[in-house]
């Protein structure tokens, strides 16, 4: 009885076995099936399923893995590809996926050593030696990769990976036209190939023929019209060509075809923004049928930005992080609020924004980077370089963080550790242009130009160098006086698109101030030639002009150019600014006036009348245009602070105060506020104790930086308190640097008698009534030196 009772026990755990074997070649064949109909997630549970049956089944983590890829999940796929790999050490497919996703995230020696392993087992192996020159490219090793490629077009002549691969080498080492040529020879035999017009359409725009760029994307189009993506692709290409009509059209076409689509939606309002139609755009966040997402609160915050409605800005970022259903948008607000608040001095504001970011997320790496960041302008090196260490850990290509992190260093000493982390990181990435500049950048602070030169020269990508290096190399030649080699770089330079302006204008400022008047003025002219917008050039030229003596040719070129662009207000704009640095005050008005007509919305032209007017004594209008300036333009701070110093002079306290108080809440760094604030609140006949506790901060956080008038406004608070000793010496050191202030000079004077010093007291008030009659203590001072 006990061997049969044994006997059917055995079978039944036979039968269980089969069953479960059954089972899992069921699920993978479904889950196979399901990924070639692209039903990723279904295929996903079905892989999951068979793990649960067997945790070793290498296929089913393959599957996993493939369908992560799909959805661009890259730490899922890597962790299917490893575990398959582990499971089964000789499967290329694991292998092979392992090593794409290290070349992915940059690291090529584990994608090189990868495919090493691949080409051991399988020496033949196309993917094997793509991989590997995939590697050898990243590394900048293009000759090497070259040669790897010649294998694969050796047994594959139309490899569309390797006439990819090879278009890149050529681009990357300045061939573009054999980029495109490799590309073009791959179309030969892959006509319909999506992946080489992509290719295709990005070269020609690199290169500048847009047609071409734009027939490859019409012919994708062809080959695949439920794309969306090739249309997003069509309307950069046309904004890119300046064609905006074409874009708006493609672009609200999408939006029309699926009125639902949030993306669709995003890129109408962020085109519409850009170009100058906001309220269309607010209109069209508006319009959205269910509402707006995050998403598009964020975009609509940032369309009150674009149009300088700050205060809109921060209203609306505000309710979305206030909003707990926003999620990472919310997030995203907060980071964007301490932005804001960082632009305009709030450190505090910002790094509060920050630390809330922190409390939900204590793993957020752009909350770490922005907590660095204002610690840095605080001076708290220390905090900072723990903050951007967890920053860069968690975002270690972050060249921005890198940079600052060698900044933390250097400030606290640390030249060495900063200097070995910034070129830690070219080693990592060569093409870091901002971390490349700035180990520059210390070299030539720390005296050493030709190791600046040789960092700087280390930055060349297959022959060619950047722009951007050779602007930097360029200054550093000027900077020691090699005008020679500077004018080659600038030269060198100057034939990139992008730095064409740039580098003439350097050239430009170069000759001029070698006081070479001829040619800084030809370089400027042949700025102007090529681009006749350019502002930075028509400056130029007034500069060497007026630098050359020659204010007659200034004033009437300025004049020319205002007259021959009849639309355009910086033209008319410098023309004033050139008319009143020589005097012609009447010319000026008249020019900022033709300002204000051509740009209505503009408030410089109402802040520039502003100052003319208050530099001539015609107070009550100059109050009219720094309001005109201020409803134009609310957040601008000039026109501010100048209608306060305005209001102050003509006894109107009350506003002035107001003005200096709200600036000071949007700016708390902000010192000529501070010491204005101070300045009104010490001038009262009768100050509290109150107020003049409060000047006495006010003027104290003014006067960090040593500027003297500050300094006078802190004497005089002291003075005001009674102690006039403290008061003596800040006034000395005020009336040192501005011995002509009258205000200051009364305030020495003013000391100096009450301290038994008349003597002194007295030549310092004869000089300064001899000098000038106009200026607010005239009655005080005439009644101290005739009791003196």
């Amino acid at each position: 009885m006990r061997r049969i009772f044994c006997f059917l026990l055995v079978g039944l755990m036979l039968c269980a076995c089969a069953s479960k074997e059954e089972r899992k070649a069921e699920l993978f064949r479904s889950g196979l099936a399901l990924e070639q109909e692209g039903r990723i997630a279904e295929a996903r549970v079905e892989a999951r399923n068979i793990i649960k049956l067997d945790p070793n089944h290498a296929g089913a983590y393959l599957l996993l893995a493939r369908c992560a890829l799909t959805d661009q999940n890259w730490r899922e796929a890597y962790a299917g590809f490893q575990r398959a790999a582990e499971l089964e050490p000789e499967n290329v497919e694991a292998l092979l996926g392992v090593g794409r996703i290290y070349l992915l995230s940059g690291d090529t020696a584990k994608a090189e050593e990868i495919s090493g392993q691949v080409l051991r087992i399988d020496p033949a192996s196309k993917d094997g030696k793509l991989l590997r020159a995939g590697a050898m490219l990243r590394a900048k090793r293009f000759g090497e990769a070259e040669a790897q490629l010649d294998d694969v077009f050796a047994q594959d002549p139309h490899n569309e990976d390797a006439f990819i691969a090879l278009s890149v080498i050529y681009a990357e080492t300045g061939r573009v036209d054999q980029a495109l040529a490799v590309v073009l020879r791959g179309m030969e035999t892959r006509p319909e190939s999506r992946v080489l017009h992509f290719r295709a359409a990005n070269l020609a725009a690199d290169s500048g023929d847009m047609a071409a760029a734009e027939k490859h994307l019409l012919r994708l189009k062809e080959l695949d019209p439920e794309n969306r993506g090739v249309m997003v692709l069509l309307a950069s290409l046309y904004e890119r060509m300046g064609d905006a009509a074409r874009v708006e059209g493609i672009l609200t076409g999408m939006l029309e075809a699926d009125p639902a689509s949030e993306e669709a939606r995003l890129r109408l309002v962020e085109f519409l923004a850009r170009h100058g139609k906001a309220d269309e755009a607010k209109g069209l966040i508006g319009a959205t049928p269910d509402g707006p997402t995050p998403k598009l609160r964020l975009a609509l915050a940032a369309v009150h930005a674009a149009t300088g409605d700050m205060a809109g800005a921060e209203a609306a970022l505000t309710a979305l992080a206030e909003d707990a259903a926003a999620g990472p948008a919310g997030i995203e607000a907060r980071l964007r609020m301490s932005e804001i608040r960082l632009r305009r001095g709030d450190r505090d504001g910002a790094l509060a924004e920050v630390d809330e970011v922190l409390r939900v997320n204590p793993a957020d790496a752009r909350a770490h980077a922005a907590r660095g960041r204002i610690f840095m302008l605080q001076d708290r090196f220390e905090e900072a370089l723990a903050e951007l260490r967890i920053a860069l850990h968690d975002a270690p290509d972050d060249m921005a963080v890198a940079v600052l992190m060698a900044r933390a260093q250097f400030a606290l000493g640390n030249t060495l550790s900063g200097v070995e982390a910034l070129r830690n990181f070219l080693l990592k990435k060569p093409d870091a242009l901002p971390v490349r500049l700035e180990l520059a950048a210390y070299h030539q602070r720390a005296g050493e130009p030709d190791a600046a030169l040789a960092v700087l020269q280390g930055g060349q990508n297959g022959g060619r160098m950047p722009a951007q290096l050779m602007l930097a190399m360029g200054d550093i030649e000027a900077r020691r006086e090699h005008f020679d080699a500077a004018e080659i770089y600038y030269r060198q330079a100057a034939q990139e698109k992008e730095a064409h302006a740039p580098a003439l204008l350097r050239l430009g400022s170069m000759h001029g101030g070698r006081k070479d008047w001829d040619a800084a003025r030809r370089t400027f002219d042949e700025l102007l030639l090529a681009s006749p917008d350019a502002h930075g050039g028509a400056e130029g030229v007034v500069a060497v002009e007026l630098a050359a003596g020659r204010g007659e040719a200034a004033l009437a070129w300025a004049a020319e150019r205002s007259a021959t662009r009849p639309a355009d207000p910086l033209a008319a704009d410098l023309l004033g600014r050139t008319a009143l640095r020589l005097g012609n005050v009447d010319e000026a008005e008249k020019a900022f006036r033709e300002a204000q007509r051509r740009a209505p919305e503009w408030s410089v032209p109402s802040a520039r009348l502003a100052g003319l007017y208050a530099s001539t004594g015609r107070k009550d209008t100059a109050v009219a245009e720094c309001r005109a300036a201020l409803a134009k333009n609310p957040d601008s701070v000039p026109e501010a602070l100048l209608l306060g110093q305005l209001l102050q002079l003509g006894g109107e306290t009350a506003e002035a105060e107001a003005i200096f108080r709200k600036l000071l809440v949007r700016y708390p760094e902000l010192q000529p506020a501070a010491n204005n604030l101070a300045y009104l609140l010490v001038s009262h006949d009768a100050p509290t104790p109150e107020q003049l506790t409060e000047a006495l901060a006010l003027a104290t956080r003014a006067s960090a930086s040593g500027d003297p008038s500050a300094l006078d406004t802190v004497g005089w608070v002291h003075y005001r308190l009674g102690d006039k000793d403290a008061a003596l010496q800040f006034l000395r050191k005020a009336h040192e640097s501005l011995p002509e202030d009258p205000a200051v000079t009364y305030h020495l004077a003013r000391v100096l008698a009450d301290l038994g010093q008349t003597g002194e007291a007295r030549e310092l008030l004869t000089a300064l009534l001899a000098r000038t009659q106009d200026f607010a203590e005239l009655a005080q001072a005439r009644e101290l030196l005739g009791g003196i």
